[in-house]
């Protein structure tokens, strides 16, 4: 991003002027990290509320273990919502017919979370 203004005769009839730049790009990129980081942090703790709310209970033990997080790696910066189930038996329970929690979750979020980080990045300025 570039900020920029005039200075010195500019507006002044005939004159030329001048025109200062301000080179503003790594705040900018900051605060798209920033945006993008809230906005993944939003949708996961949506995701890990409604696999909660979804998942099949006995004991209660499977729902309380369930979690959804934003995990950064590599230089690149990319970041991954990873949600799962801390449980032992929790991959019997997602494959079992009718008692999937994790795939309806990401398929219902999934929009959800393109639309957040569509609104996060045109809130940078």
């Amino acid at each position: 991003m570039v900020a920029g203004r005039y200075a010195g005769t500019a507006g002044i009839a005939g004159s030329r002027g001048s025109f200062r730049f301000t080179w503003r790009g790594a705040a900018v990129a900051n605060s798209l990290e920033n945006a993008l980081q809230d906005a993944m942090q939003e949708v996961a703790e949506d995701a890990r509320a409604e696999a909660q709310s979804i998942v099949h209970v006995i004991t209660g033990t499977l729902k309380r273990s369930i979690f959804a997080d934003v995990d950064a790696r590599g230089r690149d910066g990319r970041r991954t919502l990873v949600i799962g189930a801390h449980a032992p038996y929790a991959i019997y329970e997602e494959l079992r017919d009718g008692h999937a929690f994790i795939r309806p979750t990401v398929d219902k979020i999934a929009p959800q979370l393109t639309l957040r980080l569509r609104e996060a990045v045109r809130s940078i300025r």
